[in-house]
């Protein structure tokens, strides 16, 4: 089931394939969907691939996640990449624009996290 045009359900479905989607997740992974479709659009619509979204506890546990992740609220994508740091500038750029939601950009090898928090956060492990 899609929750937005280029974004489901089973992209943002927990990794461990045993907890259901509550309807507080359900929102939070929509309103994640319309910030990933404002960024997929400035990338020119190019497809992108979500590594991660929600978690439940469990799982980012056993990955081990951190404890108060925003993963586990549905307000958290890992998106794969090769630019990692050319696709936070892009976030970041849309957060400045107000297009999209302020939040946590965190920049991997391979991947960037963007979350949905509200508050500004940033860090890099490369």
């Amino acid at each position: 089931m899609r929750v937005t045009e280029n974004f489901t359900f089973e992209e943002a479905r927990c990794k461990c394939n045993k907890c259901k989607l509550t309807p507080d997740l359900i929102l939070h992974i929509t309103s994640q969907a319309f910030n990933l479709e404002v960024i997929r659009e400035r990338l020119n619509d190019e497809p992108m691939q979500i590594n991660s979204w929600y978690r439940c506890k469990r799982y980012n546990r056993k990955i081990g996640g951190v404890r108060k992740s925003q993963h586990i609220e549905g307000l958290a994508t890992d998106i794969k990449t090769n630019d990692p740091i050319g696709l936070a500038k892009v976030i970041e750029d849309l957060i400045n624009e107000r297009l999209i939601e302020e939040g946590g950009i965190g920049i991997y090898s391979g991947f960037v996290h963007y979350d949905s928090r509200g508050i500004k956060r940033r860090w890099s492990k490369i």
